[in-house]
């Protein structure tokens, strides 16, 4: 009884992250939050969602059957879920952009990525919800994790389009689905390689290894997309001074980064009952929930910060 009533408030709960992420990079490139062409790009973006699905069934039905787990996982991580995901993406970018970008700002490129991105997250993230057994977890986990890596890598796919766009257009294509594919894919393997039974890991790479390594893809997506930030706008990013934002008040970002400071503890307060469970910390249980905990720290460290820039330059 208790489940049927908290997994739909779950699921409506679901798009926050999207939308919080929104709301971050809305602040961080001074972008007006009721600029049309955004919100566009986060309809689009979701109503794309079904498309990628589609896609991933179809692809998936067509793999063949006689691979070994590593290559199986390869093949679903980058062919049948990051290339149909962010060729829609990209998509909904040039569908709703190729005739009004080349009068917006650098930034407005990277704000579309983000939010034809983001739009996408808010529907998948519906659908884990609704679908998962565990349904709690994985909004948890999604919150720190899938969701900011979908802006992520939807704003390194607006950078590329920025920086390439005067190449011809496959070149086009071709330069902006390659990073964020293989940034998605990177971190979708490893991801399914820990989905396996520890039988299958007998003689191989341990399932410590993957974990590492999708540890380092989350903090590096975080990391290149910020650089593309700085690399396009510089020291024009965050809250101006008399500078008008619906969440210009530092309050707002106070309150998402204790919301994100409190997943980050109750993470680490579920990696130390299976530390005290296992009698170690050299477990992938331990590591998997440490690390998120880390994403959930990292997160609200970047809203805490953003909350100080709009108190000082609110006064």
């Amino acid at each position: 009884m208790t489940e049927l009533i908290l997994r739909p408030v779950a699921a409506i709960f679901s798009v926050v992250p999207p939308f919080i992420f929104i709301a971050y990079f809305f602040s961080v490139l001074r972008v007006p939050f009721r600029h049309e062409l955004i919100w566009r790009g986060v309809a689009i973006g979701a109503g794309f969602g079904f498309l990628a699905a589609i896609s991933s069934y179809v692809l998936e039905a067509l793999s063949p059957e006689s691979l070994s787990v590593v290559e199986k996982n390869l093949l679903k991580a980058f062919l049948q879920v990051a290339l149909p995901e962010e060729l829609v993406k990209l998509i909904a970018f040039l569908l709703i952009g190729q005739l009004t970008l080349r009068y917006e700002r650098v930034s407005t490129y990277l704000m579309l990525g983000a939010a034809c991105s983001l739009g996408f997250a808010a529907l998948e993230n519906l659908f884990y919800i609704i679908e998962s057994s565990d349904w709690d977890e994985v909004g948890y986990s999604r919150a720190v994790s899938a969701v900011p890596g979908h802006a992520f890598t939807g704003v390194i796919m607006g950078w590329s389009i920025y920086r390439f766009r005067k190449c011809k257009p496959v070149e086009i294509w071709l330069i902006s689905l390659f990073i964020p594919v293989f940034l998605h894919g990177s971190y979708d393997f490893p991801l399914f390689m820990l989905s396996e039974a520890d039988s299958e890991f007998s003689g191989g790479v341990s399932k410590q290894a993957y974990l590492w390594l999708f540890i380092v893809v989350v903090l590096l997506e975080a990391i290149i997309a910020h650089l593309c930030v700085f690399n396009l706008c510089g020291r024009e990013t965050g809250p101006k001074r008399g500078m008008a934002f619906p969440f210009r008040h530092a309050g707002f970002w106070c309150i998402v980064g204790a919301g994100y400071l409190s997943m980050s503890i109750w993470f680490l307060y579920q990696a130390g009952l299976s530390y005290s469970h296992q009698k170690t910390g050299f477990t992938p249980a331990f590591q998997y929930l440490s690390g998120f905990s880390l994403f959930a720290f990292l997160h609200s460290l970047l809203f805490l910060v953003l909350a100080i820039r709009y108190f000082k330059a609110s006064r």
